[in-house]
């Protein structure tokens, strides 16, 4: 898949749920492996999910959903299924 700058990606495969990073620049419109979830949402900044994603009430959450048999992985699908917290813009600039 396609990444650009900015963009937040997370690591599919069970295990490994905390390895967690943000596309560089120099990086921007190369290719990364389809075991990663891009996170793409208009109402967070990335730096937030970032930091969001890397907290254990998410790894939790993603850990829940894993499926498959020899290697556990997150499914795409789930993620509309994850809670996550509604934070104002301010507050999510504050924290990141």
């Amino acid at each position: 898949m396609a990444v650009r700058s900015g963009d937040v990606l997370v690591v599919s495969l069970s295990g490994s749920l905390d390895n967690i990073g943000i596309i560089l620049q120099e990086l921007n419109r190369e290719v990364a492996s389809t075991g990663f979830l891009l996170l793409i949402q208009k109402n967070y900044l990335n730096e937030f999910l970032f930091l969001l994603f890397r907290s254990e009430i998410m790894k939790k959450q993603l850990e829940q959903k894993t499926a498959g048999a020899i290697m556990e992985a997150v499914p795409k699908s789930v993620f509309g299924d994850l809670l996550v917290p509604i934070i104002l813009k301010q507050k999510q600039e504050d924290i990141a």
